[in-house]
């Protein structure tokens, strides 16, 4: 294939795509196959986001996930599009979730996939914490205006048969990103640096002296094991009561166990 029908047949896996794992898949493989074309794909990707409808858009943003976080294919394949999908991630989530009435309808769905690709590190944390604050502060936005007006025609109702489809799109569209949140990336650490590996406190300097503290430096690499990390600080409750007298019912125990 040239290059004018690679992008051809890409507009056609898009303006095809919908919820389902078969259409996602199609135009992810298309995608890692011809890698090498990436910059002028995502010149297409974005123009036919800009040209489809809400649920269109929403679809490729759901679709980009699978390239960049689904399994299959080379990782060198998906790396090729997160380049071009950095320099432009405003830009197209001002896209997918446009200052208009209806735009509202992508904003939860936005809002997950961005929280998905923070969580796996993907893109500046902070350029996705600032999309997130924005999107997040616009939810809050609408509905404390629908709280204040009971305006419920704020957005422009959507024809009967497409609410039905969008709710099924996004029951799907859900379900799988969920299940991709508990698959973490593969580390290519050793086993050994595995066992020796220790994650710095949070406040801790990332540059390491290797030499003098034996600190792995955070990588790309050994990504996931930072990712896991944060996964076990967060849900880790602090030091309190209960573990030191939990600590001395363990000791008892051991003490009563060797008498």
């Amino acid at each position: 294939m040239d290059a004018f029908e690679i992008r051809m047949a890409l507009v056609g896996y898009l303006r095809k795509l919908n919820a389902s794992q078969g259409s996602v898949k199609r135009a992810v493989d298309h995608l890692r196959v011809y890698s090498d074309c990436s910059g002028d794909l995502w010149k297409c990707v974005m123009q036919e986001t800009k040209k489809g409808g809400l649920n269109q858009r929403i679809n490729i943003l759901y679709m980009l996930d699978d390239l960049l976080c689904g399994s299959g294919g080379d990782a060198a394949e998906s790396t090729a599009y997160r380049s071009h999908i950095a320099a432009a991630l405003a830009d197209f989530i001002g896209i997918v979730v446009p200052l208009e009435p209806n735009g509202v309808i992508n904003l939860q769905a936005a809002i997950a996939v961005l929280e998905n690709w923070k969580l796996r590190q993907l893109f500046s944390l902070q350029e996705l914490d600032g999309l997130l604050k924005q999107l997040i502060d616009r939810r809050i936005e609408y509905s404390n205006h629908n709280d204040d007006t009971d305006d419920t025609q704020s957005t422009q109702r959507l024809p009967d048969k497409e609410i039905l489809r969008r709710f099924e799109e996004d029951r799907e569209r859900h379900k799988r990103l969920k299940e991709e949140m508990w698959v973490l990336p593969i580390s290519t650490l050793s086993r050994d640096d595995a066992m020796n590996y220790h994650t710095p406190s949070p406040g801790h300097s990332k540059h390491h002296n290797l030499h003098k503290t034996n600190l792995l430096t955070l990588t790309a690499d050994n990504a996931p094991l930072n990712t896991e990390f944060d996964h076990a600080w967060e849900d880790t409750s602090d030091y309190n009561e209960d573990d030191v007298e939990e600590m001395l019912d363990d000791m008892n125990n051991l003490h009563s166990a060797q008498c």
